[in-house]
């Protein structure tokens, strides 16, 4: 699962500094389309995409 983000490098870095790690990404998919997965303290993996 994916959250829709407005901006998918301000919003990884807000979350990996409230605790969450790198897994993959950011990632550009197709133009003005990216993804980056993180893992939250729990090992859930967490999805953004945007631009």
């Amino acid at each position: 699962m994916y959250w829709g983000v407005d901006d998918v490098d301000q919003v990884r870095t807000r979350l990996l500094a409230a605790g969450c790690e790198h897994h993959r990404g950011p990632l550009t998919i197709e133009p003005g389309r990216r993804i980056a997965q993180l893992r939250d303290p729990f090992g859930t993996i967490v999805g953004i995409e945007g631009p």
